[in-house]
């Protein structure tokens, strides 16, 4: 099983990292995991020139940065485990660059071109923010049609409230343990053939 982690974070090794990194080794069972964190990646945001409406739906940014690369990532994979932070009750500026640049992905399926059988994902967001009613909604939903583009569906959420950085979370070993186990019960679902 082809494990992918994408890591949506501005920042190395903050909160959402440390999430990730806990739910893929339930999920791996200590086995490989090709993790991509956006924040190394140079990815343009969307022009919305419209070149990509048209057959054969390229974007005129393909040769200049690394979208395309993560793209074909996340259509190789048979798992992918998004995790990021919330901003502003959306996804962080790279995260949000990479959704954006999939439309030229979801013209395609518009046009009549078979999506295909995309990856099962998870996703795990979090948010500083201790309260808010809607505080998820925008970025999982975003979420959800980005990956429809690739054929693929959100299987599960996590989405944590009140950890503004890593201690927020290793400071409490309940909710790490939660993660963990979150990915094994995962690891166990798709072992046993029933996402």
């Amino acid at each position: 099983m082809r494990i992918l982690s994408l890591l949506g974070s501005p920042r190395a090794n903050g909160t959402t990292h440390t999430m990730a990194r806990l739910i893929a080794g339930g999920l791996s069972g200590g086995g490989p995991v090709e993790e991509i964190a956006l924040q190394e990646k140079h990815i343009r945001p969307c022009r919305g020139c419209q070149s990509c409406d048209a057959a054969p739906h390229v974007c005129p940014l393909a040769r200049t940065d690394d979208a395309e690369a993560v793209f074909a990532a996340i259509a190789a994979a048979d798992v992918v485990l998004w995790t990021s932070p919330v901003y502003f009750y959306g996804l962080p500026a790279q995260a949000k660059a990479l959704v954006d640049r999939s439309q030229r992905i979801w013209a395609g399926v518009e046009a009549g071109r078979p999506a295909g059988k995309g990856p099962l994902v998870l996703a795990a967001l979090a948010a500083a923010r201790p309260r808010g009613e809607q505080l998820f909604t925008g970025s999982l939903l975003g979420l959800k049609y980005f990956f429809a583009s690739f054929g693929a569906r959100i299987a599960d959420t996590r989405t944590l409230r009140g950890l503004a950085c890593p201690d927020d979370l290793l400071s409490r070993p309940d909710l790490c343990a939660d993660l963990e186990r979150w990915g094994r019960d995962w690891a166990v679902r798709l072992a046993e053939g029933r996402p």
